[in-house]
C-alpha cells in the first residue's frame, strides 16, 4: 500500500512540475505546449488510474499473464515490448495483450537488468536476451522493438551499436530522445544518462541517423514524465513522430490511441518490407 502512495503522490508532483514548465515555456528552446486544461486534467485522473491498475496487477500478475504463442520457424516476425526505467515487464500487460490480438507473431517482454545500471550494461543484458531468443529463429527472422520510456533509448542503444540481431523497426513510447528535467531526481547511471542535455543521448540520435532501422517515435503533449514534452519526439530527418494529447506517461501503455498508432505503424512496416504478413483482426 505504501508504494500506491508513493506512485500517487508522484503523479500529482510530476503533472504539478509538468505542467508549471508547459506553462512557462521551459526555456526558449521549448516553446509554450498548446494542451488545453481539459486535456491536463484528462491525463492527471487518467495516470491516477493507471497507477492503482499497475499496483494490483503486480500483485496478481499471475492472473492477467497471457499465453505465449511459440516462436515459428518461417519468416515471421517477431516483437518485443520493453519497458522502462525502475519497471516491469508486467506493465505491459494490457498492451501486449491487445496486440496480441490484432497480430498473429509472437510477442515478448523482456526485463531490463541491472535496475539502475549504466545504459550501456543495461543494453548489454537486452542484447543477451535477444540473442538467446534468435537461436531458434531463421536467420531471416526480424525483430521489432517496441520500447517505453528509458526501454526505448536501451533499445535505441543496441540496435545502433551492434549488428548482431535482427532489428528492422523501432517504435518508442514516451522516450526521452533529447532528456527530461525530471531525471534530475533519479537514482542510478541510466537515470544520469537521460537528463537534458546529455551525451549519450546525442550520439545515440546520431547513429541511428546512419542506420537502416526504421524508427517512429509517439509523445504525449500531456506527458508528465518527459519535460519538455518535445523530448519524446524525434526531430531528425527520416526518423518520425507521432503526438498524442490528453495521456500521461503510464497512460502510453494503456490508451487505445497509442496502440492504434503503434498498429498501423507495425501493419504497414510489414508491408513495406514485405515480410511474412500476420494475421490481423
Amino acid at each position: 500500500m505504501i508504494s500506491l502512495l508513493v506512485s500517487l503522490a508522484f503523479v500529482y508532483a510530476s503533472f504539478t512540475f509538468s505542467v508549471t514548465c508547459s506553462k512557462r515555456g521551459w526555456r526558449k528552446k521549448s516553446p509554450t505546449v498548446n494542451c488545453t486544461f481539459a486535456s491536463w486534467v484528462l491525463a492527471f485522473f487518467g495516470e491516477w488510474f493507471v497507477a492503482v491498475l499497475i499496483y494490483f496487477c503486480r500483485i496478481f500478475h499471475w492472473l492477467i499473464r497471457p499465453q505465449a504463442k511459440p516462436l515459428r520457424i518461417d519468416n515471421t516476425p517477431v516483437i518485443v515490448l520493453v519497458h522502462g526505467y525502475l519497471d516491469c515487464p508486467t506493465t505491459w500487460w494490457w498492451f501486449k495483450n491487445q496486440l496480441q490480438k490484432k497480430f498473429s507473431v509472437p510477442i515478448r517482454t523482456i526485463a531490463l537488468k541491472p535496475a539502475l545500471g549504466s545504459i550501456p550494461d543495461i543494453a548489454a543484458d537486452l542484447l543477451n536476451q535477444l540473442k538467446h531468443m534468435q537461436r531458434s529463429l531463421p536467420v531471416d527472422n526480424k525483430i521489432q522493438l517496441i520500447g517505453h520510456s528509458m526501454g526505448g533509448i536501451v533499445a535505441a542503444y543496441l540496435v545502433s551499436n551492434t549488428a548482431k540481431i535482427s532489428v528492422d523497426l523501432l517504435i518508442t513510447l514516451g522516450t526521452p530522445w533529447q532528456g527530461t528535467w525530471l531525471a534530475k531526481f533519479g537514482k542510478g547511471a541510466n537515470a544520469r544518462a537521460m537528463r537534458v542535455s546529455s551525451k549519450l543521448l546525442a550520439a545515440i540520435r546520431e547513429q541511428l541517423l546512419g542506420s537502416d532501422i526504421r524508427v517512429e517515435s509517439i509523445a504525449s503533449l500531456c506527458d508528465n514524465v518527459i519535460v519538455p514534452w518535445q523530448s519524446a519526439c524525434l526531430p531528425l530527418n527520416t526518423l518520425t513522430s507521432h503526438n498524442l494529447v490528453g495521456v500521461g506517461h503510464m497512460q502510453l501503455l494503456y490508451s487505445l490511441s497509442a496502440l492504434k498508432m503503434v498498429s498501423g505503424i507495425l501493419a504497414d512496416h510489414y508491408q513495406s518490407k514485405s515480410l511474412t504478413r500476420p494475421t490481423t483482426k
